[in-house]
């Protein structure tokens, strides 16, 4: 099937992926041209229909970790993918092509097994930072910059809790003090050995907000006051304390990336591109009645009018009205989230709203069956509370 009659460039020949972007059971493909625009082709099942281009969110700074080398051999110097700035790493940091990115790189678990860059970021500025993950053990430092005698910021696998964590420094002095976020719940956020992982964290100065998402999925947020300073190496594997680098991550790595921005919660859901949640933009979509979705801990069902949301443990949760055959379901350009008995959403008709006001938002029905709103900045600002 042709995809465009002209277009076809040296400098906008677009790399075809398949999937299936609307989950209609039908694959779709899109085309990400040289300039980062991506353009979703839906198939029907005979025709391909173009949708509205996208830009790709272009990192900072970026390292696929994708050069390879001889199984088992040290990872001497991995090229960023813009600036050309190198990722080196000590004798226990190695190349391997025997799983899911070959290859990927291998870190020991000691010293030696710890890749290093210089400064990536600013932790008293707007960022973003992503890593893929396969630990071998639940322990570790992930990522982390140097300061003098702290980190400015770490994600780690707490030994303790079992859980992702991701910590911002209040000094940087020789005390371990860091205002830190995870998932509330200790039965989730959970670090899966020998399960590749995709971690994201964001900071916004201006909002003091700080959040963590695994997956795709936010997992923890919370606040911190800007500090400046840590402007020595990014490290994967290991952070420093009391001057010293230390705690160790054993396990495999992948694609290190990092913004000078903050990422929204709509953006690292895509950029993670890992199944299990359903995310809907606020763009003023109309869900019609018999619509449903499904994570891995509830099922959601709109029939009309009424909204419902059934866990995996038992238990309903419902909102709206039943005997409106014509209603529709809707996340508004606004950011609320409405119920309407007709396609048209006329001001003083919903038959239930969540009650926020928060352009740019985005709700996602999570893998651990949390129906949840997130402000831009990763605020989460409304949930359903079905999580089991």
């Amino acid at each position: 099937t042709k995809i465009a009659a002209n277009g076809w460039t040296t400098t906008t020949k677009p790399v075809l992926q398949a999937a299936d972007i609307n989950r209609d059971g039908t694959i779709d493909l899109w085309a990400v041209a040289s300039n980062g625009n991506v353009t979703p082709h839906l198939f029907n099942g005979t025709a391909l229909t173009a949708q509205s281009a996208q830009t790709l969110i272009a990192p900072s700074k970026s390292w696929p970790l994708a050069e390879g080398g001889t199984e088992g051999s040290r990872v001497a110097s991995s090229v960023e993918s813009s600036s050309g700035s190198p990722m080196t790493g000590g004798t226990g940091a190695t190349w391997n092509s025997k799983d899911l990115f070959n290859p990927d790189v291998r870190l020991n678990g000691t010293g030696t097994g710890v890749l290093s860059t210089s400064s990536a970021i600013s932790t008293s500025a707007d960022f973003s930072a992503s890593v893929w993950v396969k630990p071998d053990a639940v322990n570790g430092i992930v990522l982390s910059q140097d300061g003098n005698q702290s980190s400015g910021f770490i994600v780690y696998a707490d030994s303790f809790t079992k859980q992702w964590y991701f910590c911002l420094s209040k000094a940087d002095s020789s005390a371990w003090t860091y205002s830190c976020v995870h998932h509330p719940d200790p039965n989730f956020g959970l670090v899966q050995v020998g399960v590749w992982t995709h971690l994201t964290v964001t900071y916004k100065p201006s909002t003091r907000t700080m959040a963590l998402y695994i997956n795709g999925v936010e997992a923890g947020w919370g606040t911190h006051d800007a500090v400046a300073g840590f402007t020595g190496n990014l490290r994967v594997g290991d952070y420093m304390y009391n001057g010293n680098h230390e705690t160790f991550f054993k396990g495999a790595v992948s694609n290190v990336q990092v913004w000078n921005k903050t990422l929204t919660p709509t953006q690292v859901a895509l950029l993670s591109g890992t199944p299990g949640y359903v995310l809907f933009p606020s763009d003023n979509t109309n869900y019609p009645s018999g619509s449903s979705w499904s994570t891995a801990r509830a099922t959601m069902k709109f029939e009309q009018g009424l909204l419902t949301i059934t866990k995996a443990n038992g238990g309903t949760w419902t909102r709206g009205s039943t005997g409106y055959p014509n209603a529709v379901l809707t996340l508004q350009n606004d950011g609320n989230l409405g119920i309407y008995p007709q396609p048209a959403h006329q001001l003083g008709t919903a038959l239930w709203s969540a009650d926020v006001v928060e352009p740019g938002d985005a709700m996602l029905l999570q893998p651990d069956g949390n129906l949840m709103i997130y402000r831009p900045d990763g605020t989460a600002i409304w949930a359903s509370g079905t999580y089991n």
